[in-house]
């Protein structure tokens, strides 16, 4: 699904650095763990797969690191470092122990505080910034992940 070609999702095609495959990565067939071809890091969460009507399984949530990212963590598949991978320290491209295929976008970062810096952003959809709102506007939830930061 990458920006090339249509259907894809502007979240995680934009940033080639999340389609570390090349641009025939995200195909149009369904990327659902139940089919051929899905992407088993990336397609587990519909959230990041609209086209996969049934990979949304009522698996566990990978809540054993206080301060994971439910977008991202659901699903062990996008957490491949274990539970703790998504810890409390900064999960950016600009720190530490970045995950650069789901760090690369700061919309998938929220532990970030000013995860929406310019540098970060995918510059194919300059649109897509929304660092002029604040983080609890653009997340409902991050205000629980933030309350769980030691």
């Amino acid at each position: 699904m990458s920006i090339a070609y249509p259907g894809a999702d502007p979240i995680i095609s934009a940033n080639p650095r999340e389609d570390p495959m090349g641009p025939d990565c995200h195909r149009t067939e369904p990327m659902s763990i139940a089919n051929p071809g899905a992407d088993p890091i990336i397609s587990a969460n519909p959230r990041e797969d609209p086209m996969g009507p049934d990979c949304h399984r009522a698996e566990p949530m990978s809540i054993a690191s206080p301060g994971a990212d439910p977008i991202i963590s659901a699903n062990p598949r996008e957490d491949p470092m274990g539970p703790d991978y998504h810890k409390a320290y900064p999960m950016s491209i600009a720190y530490p122990g970045a995950d650069p295929i789901i760090s690369a976008n700061p919309r998938e970062d929220p532990l970030v505080p000013d995860y929406h810096r310019e540098d970060l952003m995918s510059i194919a959809y300059p649109e897509a910034d929304l660092s002029s709102q604040p983080i609890l506007e653009k997340i409902p939830w991050a205000q629980t992940v933030i309350e769980q930061i030691p």
